[in-house]
């Protein structure tokens, strides 16, 4: 008997099969927002769909995006709704796309979050300190 031999297809990016054109602002903002890993996926499949095609809007359905993302349709729609509340996509009507205006993001770029930063806690600590009873 003969082992079974795959052949594995290589695949290469090349430029000249397509590109899509990002601002480095916006990639940097997305990069230091703290977007989970569905909603980061749903950004870049929105970039795909929209400055893919020089396009700054665009349908893009919930199969599409579990298409472009590997996620289930629901969780890709809870994930671009998600991002929609937080301003970093907009939508107009059924059509979905990027907010470049970065400051109104809510998102830890522009101090929203989940955490603290480091001088909010240390002021937090220090005036705990100072009104605690001996």
């Amino acid at each position: 008997m003969k082992p079974h031999l795959e052949v594995v297809e290589h695949r290469v990016a090349e430029l000249d099969d397509g590109y899509t054109r990002t601002a480095n602002t916006l990639l940097e903002a997305v990069m230091l927002s703290g977007l989970t890993q569905h909603q980061l996926l749903i950004v870049m499949a929105v970039w795909r769909k929209t400055y893919g095609y020089n396009k700054k809007i665009d349908w893009i359905g919930n199969e599409q995006f579990a298409e472009l993302t590997g996620m289930a349709p629901t969780k890709c729609s809870t994930a671009k709704n998600e991002l929609i509340r937080m301003g970093v996509l907009t939508q107009v009507g059924r059509q979905v796309g990027m907010n470049k205006n970065i400051s109104e993001w809510k998102t830890k770029v522009n101090g929203f979050g989940k955490t603290f930063t480091r001088s909010v806690k240390l002021t937090f600590t220090k005036s705990v300190k100072t009104n605690l009873p001996n």
